[in-house]
């Protein structure tokens, strides 16, 4: 992000940017749509910790796979639950680092990651944005994102590879 900022590249592909210390409101410290001609972001692990990923909306185009929370098929912990010993990065890297599995299925693959545009996940889920892929309504996620895409699109994967249910 900080190279495409500084040599302004015509796409920048945030892949779940980081989130803890980073969610603030100067756009020179974060990734952000101006860095670039074209800004796309996967949010895989948004949130606060133990969360990893940003929950800003930061580019042109972001996009929210499963609610861009926790992934399914990844390890969920709770403190209540914890019997022996537990692989930390199971856990707490797993849906961080899914977003490289997406991005990387979305160059490899035919199947198109189809997310629909709509304002928040739970809007989505129950069905109250338009499913129609008219216009710009839904758009692929990942390498082939469409550049003249503009806000926030979701779409849900499946819990393991590959990914893709479009």
């Amino acid at each position: 992000g900080f190279a495409g900022k500084r040599y302004r590249f015509a796409r920048i592909s945030g892949l779940d940017p980081v989130g803890p210390l980073f969610t603030i409101p100067e756009r020179n410290a974060r990734l952000d749509s101006r860095d670039a001609d074209f800004v796309d972001v996967i949010h895989s692990n948004a949130g606060d910790l133990p969360e990893f990923g940003n929950r800003l909306r930061l580019g042109h185009v972001d996009f929210w796979p499963n609610g861009g929370t926790r992934q399914p098929g990844c390890l969920q912990y709770s403190a209540r639950e914890k019997r022996g010993n537990i692989d930390l990065a199971k856990v707490f890297g797993c849906s961080h680092m899914r977003v490289c599995e997406l991005f990387t299925e979305s160059i490899n693959s035919r199947c198109k990651f189809t997310a629909n545009k709509c304002n928040d996940y739970r809007n989505w889920r129950t069905g109250n944005c338009s499913k129609s892929c008219s216009g710009l309504r839904c758009v692929s996620m990942g390498y082939n994102a469409d550049t003249r895409a503009r806000g926030g699109y979701y779409l849900d994967t499946k819990a393991y590879g590959p990914y893709c249910k479009s």
